[in-house]
């Protein structure tokens, strides 16, 4: 059999698939890490609002007794700390608030606020986005269940997405 004055190379005419899938791969990475970035940022936003104080209305007994005496102790000069008011609780549906014990106002008071990451799994091509586990337990699940505050943030900037996917 003769050999043929042209050659074929028919590699040419296939895509290299591993090339694609790396470039795949790249561009999926900065778009996660920019939807990562600006989730956990709404989500950490979120968390900032401070509680507001109770009234005596909405103290319980025991909450009341300690705040009279807390405030008597001042008035008599016993204590230099003012008297402070318990915090109020996120209604269900709120975001969680912040609850400071030494009273600061501070952006970075909050344990909560600190611990929420995002992080993206390159093997499942996924991108995780919330609060760390904390030793406590299931401290994390407990609020998004009463006081979702990681899917509210994630549906405010779901048209981000859309758009870093699509340039």
């Amino acid at each position: 059999m003769a050999k043929s004055p042209f050659r074929f190379e028919m590699k040419r005419f296939f895509v290299d698939r591993a090339a694609v899938l790396k470039a795949v791969d790249r561009v999926l990475i900065r778009v996660y890490t920019r939807f990562g970035f600006m989730v956990m940022k709404e989500a950490r936003d979120k968390v900032l609002k401070r509680a507001r104080f109770k009234r005596n209305s909405e103290m319980t007994a025991e909450e009341l007794e300690r705040f009279e005496r807390w405030r008597a102790m001042f008035k008599a000069r016993a204590t230099n700390r003012k008297p402070r008011r318990p915090e109020t609780n996120a209604k269900p549906g709120e975001p969680p608030h912040i609850h400071d014990p030494e009273g600061g106002t501070r952006r970075s008071s909050s344990p909560l606020r600190k611990r929420i990451f995002f992080g993206i799994d390159t093997r499942a091509r996924s991108l995780i986005v919330g609060p760390e586990k904390t030793r406590s337990g299931n401290t994390p699940e407990q609020l998004e269940n009463e006081n979702p505050f990681m899917s509210v943030a994630y549906n405010r900037r779901r048209s981000d997405l859309e758009m870093l996917l699509r340039a």
